[in-house]
């Protein structure tokens, strides 16, 4: 297996186990909305396609991350 691949998707597993722990955080402590669910499942599928991700999927994967922090920082979860 390529080292790199390796490696990038074992940054990206972890960053996918911040940001949902991040959206099950403001789960508990908030009203949710559709958006939410849906970027909440998009994350989590993407969370379990990180171990088998190959290049292709990175800007993939770099998108839903981003798309994620935004909503998180509009709702003022995070400081921008």
């Amino acid at each position: 297996m390529d080292e790199l691949l390796y490696t990038k998707r074992s940054v990206y597993r972890e960053l996918f186990n911040n940001i949902c722990a991040d959206f099950s955080i403001y789960r508990l402590n908030h009203k949710v909305d559709c958006t939410f669910e849906e970027i909440e499942k998009n994350l989590w599928e993407y969370r379990e396609k990180t171990l088998c991700m190959t290049y292709d999927e990175l800007q993939k994967c770099d998108d839903i991350i981003l798309e994620a922090q935004t909503y998180l920082i509009k709702r003022k979860l995070f400081k921008s």
